[in-house]
């Protein structure tokens, strides 16, 4: 759209700052329409006019800020969707924590944005079948939205056809009964939830609802893809605010980008991302790399057998000695989706060799927290060898732990110049690009990463990426290719 025909250039990026909204391209004419429509009813003159009810103080700022999310968002969700989180939920996370809890029998649990409660009652399901004494315990399941009519269909419990996609007929036997042409959940799942109206944007969530507070597991996702960067890491933090020490923060898959969470501790599974909100271990703080002689295990590299988790999920991976680097990786891998491990050329290229020394030193610096030294010894490597590829791509990813997007970016572009193969560079700069609405650079450089995944089996682990297997990293790319690409 020509921005000097456009009435609304001028407040766009306006109402950005005020809401956190990103405005996509999609979204403009009805942004357009919806600014016009408001101007009508209030008997207001100039788009100026609505921007002064956005501002924080005014009376009348929550209702707008409603009123623009549910334009800006979508509300679309379904029972059980992304299979490969819920089998998580499933088989490890929610057993973990009702063994953690089992003492106290309280758990509380927050399905956040949640639209018409689709994931909510998921979450119920899960949980009927998991804690069959779930009587006997304080169980908070709580949906939330800011779309006060998605929780009045959510509090009926009646969905139609669309909402059950990708169900079959045992499930919808053993959890609905037939309503008409739609389904009505069977009233001990609903039962075990309730719905209340929460604006995840607002300052704090736990004073608007004390029972927000000491949360065992939170879900938010599908919620900041349309948020602009501050934003996002306000509602982060406000979401970390409402855990318990030790819960669980999960979003959907790559929402997070280049931010990297204060007071989370990614841990990392082959279906996706858990963030932990724990206190930091003295020996082993949270991670850009694990050290070599991490105490859980015999190293980065050690067995373990797949599913099984660490306490310490880290978001890359070092590179040991060759003969380290040449055995299986283990669960342990970064948090960014999908997770890259240690960087080995994949083709088996040979590139110069040079003292491991200093750059496993420098990992171990990034693991340790100390960006600067780290980032001091890669520069003084490539100072030597410019042709050091993983010191680009550890620059790379202190730069993304610093948030100096532009430099990680020119680091991760260096890393693929110098090792075309690298799955690990590939990942990171398209999850760099994503974030940053470049839709055409990364649908470019995910068609590259299936390029490099095609010479792969299937049903392979993809080399340092973990246990992730060729196809479930090549259904995320495909997933990524259908969302929608946030632009402001």
């Amino acid at each position: 759209m020509d921005q000097a025909a456009d009435p609304l250039s001028d407040c766009t990026a306006e109402i950005v700052r005020l809401t956190g909204l990103r405005v996509q391209s999609g979204n403009r004419a009805r942004l357009e329409s919806h600014v016009h429509a408001r101007l009508q009813r209030l008997g207001l003159h100039r788009p100026e006019e609505l921007l002064q009810r956005l501002r924080p103080g005014s009376d009348s700022a929550a209702e707008e800020r409603r009123l623009l999310a549910e334009l800006l968002t979508t509300g679309e969700t379904f029972f059980m969707r992304d299979r490969g989180q819920m089998q998580l939920l499933q088989g490890h996370l929610l057993p973990r924590l009702i063994e953690e809890r089992r003492g106290e029998r309280r758990l509380a649990i927050w399905s956040s944005a949640c639209s018409t409660g689709e994931e909510t009652y998921s979450l119920a399901i899960l949980l009927h079948a998991l804690l069959p004494d779930r009587h006997d315990w304080d169980l908070r399941l709580i949906g939330s939205d800011v779309n006060a009519s998605a929780l009045e269909r959510a509090r009926a419990g009646v969905y139609g056809e669309w909402s059950l996609r990708g169900s079959d007929a045992a499930f919808r036997q053993r959890h609905f009964t037939r309503h008409g042409w739609q389904w009505r959940l069977r009233e001990p799942i609903r039962r075990m939830a309730r719905f209340t109206r929460q604006d995840l944007l607002q300052a704090d969530l736990v004073a608007a609802d004390p029972n927000l507070s000491g949360l065992d597991l939170i879900l938010c996702r599908n919620f900041l893809i349309y948020l602009a960067p501050p934003a996002v890491a306000a509602v982060v933090e406000r979401l970390t605010a409402c855990l318990r020490d030790g819960g669980l923060l999960l979003f959907g898959h790559a929402e997070l980008g280049a931010h990297r969470p204060a007071g989370l501790r990614a841990e990392m599974y082959p279906q996706s991302v858990v963030y932990r909100k724990a206190p930091p271990l003295p020996s082993h703080p949270a991670s850009l790399a694990p050290s070599p002689s991490s105490g859980r295990s015999s190293g980065p590299r050690s067995g373990r057998s797949p599913g099984q988790s660490s306490s310490r999920h880290p978001m890359h991976a070092p590179t040991g000695t060759r003969d380290q680097s040449r055995s299986r990786p283990a669960s342990a891998a970064p948090s960014r989706l999908p997770p890259s491990g240690p960087l080995q050329p994949v083709s088996g290229r040979t590139r110069t060799a040079q003292p491991r020394e200093p750059l496993q030193s420098a990992w171990v610096d990034a693991n340790a927290g100390r960006h600067a030294r780290a980032l001091q010894t890669c520069r003084r490597l490539v100072e030597r060898e410019p042709t050091q590829a993983e010191a680009h791509l550890l620059i790379g990813l202190v730069a993304l732990e610093l948030g100096r997007n532009h430099e990680a970016r020119a680091a991760l572009r260096k890393a693929i110049y110098l090792e075309p193969d690298s799955i690990a560079a590939h990942v990171h700069l398209e999850a760099l690009q994503r974030q940053s609405a470049e839709p055409l650079a990364a649908r470019r450089t995910r068609a590259r990463l299936r390029q490099l995944l095609s010479h792969l089996p299937p049903d392979s682990p993809v080399p340092l990426l973990g246990d992730t297997r060729v196809l479930d990293l090549q259904a995320r790319l495909s997933q990524f290719d259908a969302e929608p690409c946030p632009t402001t």
